[in-house]
């Protein structure tokens, strides 16, 4: 793996169940929904480090979510006002007369 004072890997397995636990407790699940990049780091007894991160994904599907639907809401508004906003009115000749 690497030589006496320095050695790296990318395996194992490690439960995460804690992790998931805190983050529960912290933010509602209706909330957390897609994919996050989580960083992490570990010091041993001995004095050596690990540092690493992780993919997490949270839901399928993001309008599972409150927050999900409230973003579709607002774009659909949003839509909605350009829209009326920018459609083509016909513009009145107004003609005058010596």
């Amino acid at each position: 793996m690497g030589d006496d004072e320095t050695s790296t890997g990318d395996e194992g397995d490690y439960a995460l169940d804690d992790a998931f636990a805190e983050i529960e407790k912290r933010v509602p699940r209706a909330v957390l929904t897609g994919i996050y990049r989580v960083n992490g780091d570990h010091t041993a007894e001995g004095g050596g480090t690990c540092t690493g991160f992780a993919f997490v994904k949270f839901g399928d599907n993001p309008l599972q979510s409150v927050v999900g639907w409230v973003v579709v809401g607002g774009l659909i508004i949003t839509a909605s006002g350009l829209i009326i906003a920018f459609r083509s009115r016909p513009i009145p000749i107004v003609r005058r007369t010596p």
